[in-house]
């Protein structure tokens, strides 16, 4: 996966609607200056290059407090942000 401030080039684990939006969640791994985080993403998709990878477009993401549910946990997107 590659993922950027406005979007990710990855390889998504099912079928993705041709031109509709996707919801995930990101498992942000930490490093020196950050301790990881979970970000709940709609990313729209924008290429679908070769080889199975799909381009998405980040349209709206928030983060997760720790212990938080996501939108595939719980049923609905969180739009406490």
């Amino acid at each position: 996966m590659n993922v950027s401030r406005s979007g990710l080039l990855a390889r998504l684990p099912g079928p993705v609607p041709p031109d509709g939006d996707v919801d995930l969640v990101l498992t942000l791994p930490p490093c020196d200056a950050f301790p990881g985080a979970r970000v709940q993403c709609v990313a729209s998709v924008v290429r679908r290059p070769e080889a199975g990878l799909i381009a998405l477009a980040i349209r709206r993401y928030c983060f997760l407090r720790p212990g938080e549910a996501d939108a595939g946990e719980v049923g609905e997107w969180n739009d406490a942000w």
